[in-house]
């Protein structure tokens, strides 16, 4: 669908972390074609329907229902070891044990960086400089549904930690945005 609102389709948004509640309903996978997808804009349900993972994906409606936003807020919140939450039962199940706690102390790195330093974009980490679209891809992905919610896509693990850190405002970056979202701003 073609719309006379410009969209700026490499201009960060900047929302409440509190502002994103559910998930795109897009199909499956929908952080898939990042690069190939920013700026577009469509009509349909996929915005107020649940999204349709394969069997035995997890990936719900509301995002804090996500296990691994909820082991999460277990572990940094609470105090829970990794190894007592889902994500680690799930990670040692798919990728072993030795990979899994690699990868969840790079979770705790990225959690006391944030903490500590604050929240920084792609661009001020010096991140893909020479690639503008690679940049804005890499931050937390989300969509725009007919009423203008944000509907998450990608990057969890800056979105959780910006939860539990209850952070003001986060950057993200827009994928899709719904055709009756963007009929509304052309009324504007």
């Amino acid at each position: 669908m073609n719309s006379d609102v410009p969209v700026s389709a490499f201009e960060l948004q900047w929302v409440s972390p509190k502002d994103i509640v559910r998930t795109t309903g897009r199909d499956w996978k929908p952080w898939d074609n990042k690069r190939l997808i920013v700026g577009d804009v469509r009509d349909g349900d996929w915005d107020i329907t649940a999204p349709n993972p394969p069997k035995g994906s997890k990936f719900p409606h509301i995002y804090n229902d996500y296990y691994f936003h909820q082991s999460s807020v277990r572990h940094f919140k609470h105090g829970v070891d990794w190894e007592d939450t889902e994500l680690y039962n799930r990670m040692v199940a798919s990728k072993g044990d030795v990979k899994t706690s690699n990868e969840l102390s790079k979770y705790d790195n990225l959690f006391e960086s944030i903490r500590i330093n604050g929240y920084k974009t792609q661009k001020e980490l010096g991140n893909y400089m020479d690639n503008k679209r690679k940049q804005y891809v890499n931050e937390i992905c989300v969509d725009r549904g007919r009423d203008g919610d944000y509907l998450f896509v990608d990057s969890r693990h800056r979105l959780s930690i910006a939860k539990i850190l209850d952070l003001d405002k986060i950057p993200v970056a827009v994928l899709v945005r719904h055709a009756d979202w963007v009929k509304k701003l052309e009324v504007k």
